[in-house]
């Protein structure tokens, strides 16, 4: 089979390492790096040797056929490049099983990110999915370009989660409700989930034309547990990047103080009745 390699590939660097084959098993692996530094594989999954396992006692099978060791691996090895040649055709930049773990890292970092993919697996549509719900702001888009797909991610520029930044936090003084701030709430709640709508109308007393304060529960934050506070502040920090306003986070008196322009609140307002629904359920707001 190296032969035939080496013959379809003219300048192409074919190799072929044995590795111990003590486990009674056999598989075949095949790694492919392109001239631009790119891998690519194609593999099957581990079969007893003749001898071992299920098959102690009788020969190995090929096709339904008894048939020797070298047999076994030759056939082995026409489904591992069957695997990889399927992709390398479709000319894709990454196989379905690396794309699926790219999507965690694109939507963390900041910036935009590009797979260009052939079909999406199930596993890949489900990191999206999982992303979208543990990462408010992640944005992806999917374009079709013939049998490809090019997945587009809006990354939330993710900061370590040690990093505090309720020392800068504002502090707002409530005080009666404006007609400007009570129509941007109207406009963002408008949009939430309806599991969250009837709630979120509660949640804001208004200091100002550009200061919205959300008061939660008694307890919601005060007495939550400092690694919870953490993950918190972190995920308010990454939204108010994601809309251009600022979320300060006043645990001791269990409110949100949301300031900024009428859009950037009302984008805001309408990403936290789904952030704080998710945190600690519809009822979040007193």
């Amino acid at each position: 089979m190296l032969a035939q390699l080496r013959a379809d590939l003219p300048g192409a660097e074919v190799r072929c390492v044995v590795e111990n084959g003590a486990s009674g098993k056999f598989w075949v692996d095949i790694v492919v790096k392109t001239t631009s530094g790119s891998l690519f594989h194609g593999g099957t999954e581990p079969k007893d040797l003749p001898g071992f396992g299920k098959s102690r006692g009788c020969k190995g099978k090929v096709g339904g056929k008894v048939g020797s060791i070298p047999d076994l691996c030759a056939v082995a090895a026409g489904e591992a490049a069957a695997a990889v040649q399927e992709h390398l055709d479709t000319g894709a930049a990454v196989d379905e099983h690396l794309a699926d773990q790219l999507i965690l890292p694109a939507s963390l970092a900041a910036g935009t990110s590009y797979l260009l993919c052939g079909e999406l697996s199930l596993h890949m549509r489900t990191a999206m999915y999982i992303a979208e719900q543990f990462l408010p702001g992640v944005k992806f888009k999917e374009e079709r370009r013939g049998k490809l797909s090019l997945i587009e991610v809006q990354g939330v520029g993710h900061q370590p989660a040690g990093r505090d930044r309720s020392a800068s936090a504002p502090v707002a003084v409530p005080r009666a409700p404006s007609a400007l701030a009570a129509a941007a709430l109207a406009a963002a709640t408008a949009k939430a989930p309806s599991a969250t709508a009837a709630a979120a109308p509660a949640a804001a007393a208004h200091s100002q034309a550009d200061e919205d304060i959300i008061n939660l529960v008694a307890g919601t934050l005060s007495k939550a547990t400092s690694e919870m506070l953490r993950d918190f502040r972190n995920d308010m920090s990454e939204l108010a990047g994601w809309v251009g306003a600022q979320v300060a986070v006043e645990a001791a008196t269990d409110r949100l103080v949301v300031s900024g322009g009428q859009r950037q609140r009302a984008d805001a307002q309408a990403e936290l009745s789904k952030v704080l629904s998710w945190y600690f359920g519809p009822s979040y707001a007193r």
